[in-house]
């Protein structure tokens, strides 16, 4: 079976090596529900450094958050 389509993922993390991935999907709909999953764990990850480096900086130690940079794209075969 060829997939219908291929979700392409890159993951920029600020300090760590880049990371890239692709999983094939049976259609374009569960692509892009998978799509989404990644974009929300995205803003997870970003809400969790958001909160880290608030709570350090109340113990008076600055330090700024790590950019977090992803795509994801759902390609078509």
């Amino acid at each position: 079976m060829n997939p219908a389509a291929i979700l392409l993922v890159t993951w920029i993390i600020t300090g760590q090596t880049p990371a890239s991935y692709q999983t094939p999907f049976p259609s374009m709909e569960t692509c892009e529900a998978a799509k989404g999953k990644v974009l929300a764990e995205k803003q997870k990850m970003i809400d969790a450094e958001n909160d880290y480096v608030a709570d350090i900086k109340t113990k008076g130690v600055i330090q700024m958050p790590r950019n977090i940079m992803v795509t994801a794209v759902c390609a078509g075969q």
